[in-house]
């Protein structure tokens, strides 16, 4: 479309020699470079460029043609100093696009949907926007791809899932009145700082060491990774290792089964909610009977970001053995009578060595102890009634008696 104001017949040579020493200035050879314009002003700190691309018009053009810029924006803050470009959290995952038409020349636009005019100055409606991911990971969803009442079209451009920090370039395009006006943006995709939680506890065994000579600690440690937000972090490896240990007991960490999907044994990627767990075993070798060792450890988790996130947590682990259970202690015969022998001879089982004998009455009938055999010597040989208890004691305090009487 073309506005040709008429003037009078006979300034017409006039404007002519005018315009052909302007040299075409609304043609396409004068585009700058996209991406060396400055950020504009506002919350964002998007780049936006103007290019306009044309042919030599066959009827000549006045200085009252309307001509448009196009700016792209984002709902990114402004770059701090110690980033050089606007940021985007991957577990965000969504930056607003918003492209804004304005006509800037003194011209007059007539919206052919409308077939209202556009001032100077003000927004263009109705003209399609395209945005584009000219560089980086990530997709376009539109909202409103047709420019509003403000000359405003929206697109929701969509970071995917990225385990790096990449650059991204989208582009804004619009033809109006046959003429191409480009804008472009760049921000980049980061891993927000984030939160591992890690969740350990502490564990206790007791065992036999007659029938076992140490113990497996096996113990689950699951995690979940969040960013600042709260939200969780998908598809993130984390990687664990013993950061600090009090004893040395041997420790083995995602001890895996093939096929093992991960590359690092000691790696999990974290699942669709953010979380993972991981398989631990401590090795602990049993102390002394009646005795407990401990150790503790503690466990480092990092991510693989450029700047990792990094968490500890602690374990501790207790073995204990228990004493053995002895064999029951027991005398044959449990009684016996005197007679015209002076000395009984009675024999030990079971029990554990050394072992103690006493008599109740040793003015009566003493006794005495060699291995397993007990002599209980006849003292009184006079006829007296009642009993004498012979009780011997092993190391564990078990006791038995004999029950002695005389003919």
């Amino acid at each position: 479309m073309r506005y040709v104001f008429k003037v009078a017949a006979i300034l017409l040579p006039v404007v002519v020699l005018a315009l052909g020493g302007c040299g075409g200035s609304s043609g396409g050879g004068s585009s700058a470079d996209p991406f060396s314009a400055t950020s504009t002003g506002g919350t964002s700190a998007a780049t936006t460029t103007t290019t306009t691309t044309t042919t030599t018009p066959t009827t000549p053009v006045t200085a009252q043609d309307p001509e448009f810029s196009l700016t792209l924006l984002t709902d990114l803050v402004s770059p701090t100093p110690l980033t050089s470009l606007p940021q985007v959290d991957v577990n965000i995952g969504t930056v607003l696009l918003t492209a804004e038409l304005l006509n800037i020349s003194g011209g007059v636009f007539i919206d052919p949907v409308s077939n209202q005019p556009v001032a100077a100055g003000a927004a263009v409606p109705n003209q399609t926007v395209s945005f584009t991911v000219l560089a980086g990971p990530g997709t376009i969803g539109y909202i409103t791809p047709v420019t509003d009442k403000n000359g405003v079209a929206k697109a929701l451009f969509t970071t995917g899932n990225v385990n790096y920090t990449t650059t991204v370039i989208v582009e804004a395009s619009a033809t109006v009145d046959g003429k191409n006006y480009r804008s472009y943006t760049s921000f980049q995709i980061v891993r927000g700082t984030g939160v591992i939680t890690l969740n350990t506890g502490s564990q206790t065994a007791e065992i036999d060491p007659s029938i076992a000579s140490g113990h497996v600690f096996e113990q689950l440690i699951p995690f979940t990774v969040t960013d600042s937000n709260g939200n969780p972090r998908v598809n993130v490896p984390i990687t664990l290792s013993v950061y600090s240990q009090q004893g040395d007991s041997p420790v083995a960490i995602d001890f895996l089964k093939s096929p093992v999907t991960e590359p690092n044994q000691q790696t999990i990627t974290t699942d669709s909610a953010g979380k993972g767990i991981f398989n631990v075993s401590v090795t602990m070798d049993a102390p002394s009977p009646g005795l407990t060792v401990s150790d503790s450890i503690v466990y480092k988790a990092v991510t693989h970001d450029p700047i990792p996130v990094i968490a500890y947590a602690g374990a501790g682990y207790t073995l204990t053995a228990k004493k053995p259970t002895p064999p029951v202690l027991a005398i044959s015969p449990g009684s016996s009578v005197f007679g015209s022998d002076t000395d009984i001879f009675l024999t030990l089982s079971g029990g554990v060595a050394p072992f103690t004998v006493t008599s109740s009455k040793p003015n009566r009938v003493t006794a005495t102890i060699n291995g397993l055999t007990v002599d209980a010597h006849l003292v009184d040989a006079s006829d007296w009634t009642g009993d004498v208890a012979v009780t011997i004691q092993d190391s564990t305090g078990q006791t038995v008696s004999a029950t002695l009487t005389r003919k």
